[in-house]
């Protein structure tokens, strides 16, 4: 059975069906913490940031991503992906091609030269198979470049 996805607002209890999602990369975020972040970005007034969720035709929101404009002085604008988060581990929706397919389009729609998309390491509960993760990316285009790496400082 085929499902449509929506690219969905996050507004009104929409903003409360992504709080599971986010818990999956970072589980001790809540409702509240998510309100405050929101909140944050609107009173900045700028669109070089966002959420992105993906919802069935049913309700059920499935995947979401954070992205973020950068400007760099060698490759001029960067859509930069964060927390790429998909629930839809057996394909059933075919959500990571939607969302793949909405990166492309949100990148031509702000101008980017280039996308660059951050995956988690490894998620809790989770097998970590590189391989079947990137499989889909690589067929959309996207590769490996250089190397990050991350110190979480307080």
């Amino acid at each position: 059975m085929t499902t449509a996805l929506n690219i969905v607002p996050l507004q009104g209890q929409r903003i409360a069906k992504i709080v599971p999602l986010v818990q999956i990369r970072k589980p001790e975020y809540t409702l509240d913490m998510l309100m405050g972040a929101l909140q944050e970005q609107l009173e900045r007034g700028t669109d070089d940031e966002g959420i992105v969720a993906f919802e069935t035709d049913r309700g059920y929101v499935v995947g979401l991503f954070t992205y973020s404009i950068f400007r760099d002085v060698i490759d001029g604008a960067l859509l930069m992906v964060n927390n790429f988060i998909s629930m839809d581990v057996i394909g059933r929706y075919g959500t990571v091609d939607t969302m793949l397919h909405e990166i492309e389009a949100l990148a031509r729609r702000v101008g980017a030269s280039k996308v660059k998309v951050s995956l988690v390491d490894e998620i809790e509960g989770f097998p970590r198979n590189v391989d079947s993760v990137t499989a889909k990316f690589r067929a959309a285009g996207l590769q490996f470049e250089g190397m990050s790496l991350t110190k979480h400082v307080v």
